[in-house]
């Protein structure tokens, strides 16, 4: 979790002094800018990312003239909404926050022109610390509009004493749960053969 905030925190340095900003100077004590931001961390108990950007308003946030202002925590279902309705200008919508934590995809929600082209304010040097499978997923036609600053990996728990009884009866066996439509298929198949019981419960869904 440091190791995200740290990064955050440094973009959210950047974008202070990046032409998509209202600010038209680098922000300062007598120039001071203030951020909206909305994110998923923490929606579910205390956030652990709004105690880290108290203590950067406080400290290297108030030397900067930058104050964060966290306008909603809350799921990735509901910030998609939000933007969607922002984007589209819907009544009672709020306006749209200069800074989100949300997957690629809302790229068509949002549209291009309101995101900015983190390409044009990295170096190629730069852009090669961060993971390229996680950097490709931010490219939309050769512009990186969404930046990666956190990765989940899905944990997959299985009973291996009824699996193998499943498994000698069906013929289905460890190799198939390796992709998700394997995994359908295979729920599908455990359905029908343990009389409409559930083979397996996605924590997440939305994730996948």
């Amino acid at each position: 979790m440091k190791k995200i905030i740290t990064i955050f925190l440094s973009i959210i340095l950047m974008t202070t002094s990046l032409s998509g900003c209202s600010h038209t100077k680098k922000p300062s004590p007598e120039n001071p800018v203030t951020l909206t931001l909305w994110h998923v961390y923490g929606s579910q108990t205390t956030s652990p990312l709004n105690n880290i950007i108290d203590e950067f308003n406080k400290t290297v946030g108030k030397e900067n003239g930058i104050t964060i202002n966290i306008v909603s925590v809350t799921s990735s279902s509901a910030i998609d909404s939000a933007l969607a309705a922002s984007a589209n200008n819907e009544p009672g919508a709020v306006d749209m926050p200069d800074i989100f934590i949300a997957y690629p995809r809302v790229v068509e929600i949002v549209g291009r022109d309101n995101l900015l082209t983190w390409n044009n304010y990295f170096t190629d040097e730069e852009l090669s610390l961060f993971n390229e499978e996680f950097l490709s997923e931010g490219y939309f036609d050769n512009e990186l509009l969404m930046l990666p600053i956190a990765k989940s990996s899905e944990a997959f728990f299985i009973n291996q004493t009824l699996f193998e009884r499943f498994s000698t009866e069906t013929g289905v066996n460890i190799d198939t749960l390796e992709t998700f439509n394997g995994i359908f298929e295979t729920a599908n198949i455990y359905y029908d053969w343990s009389g409409g019981q559930n083979f397996i419960q996605i924590n997440d869904y939305y994730r996948v």
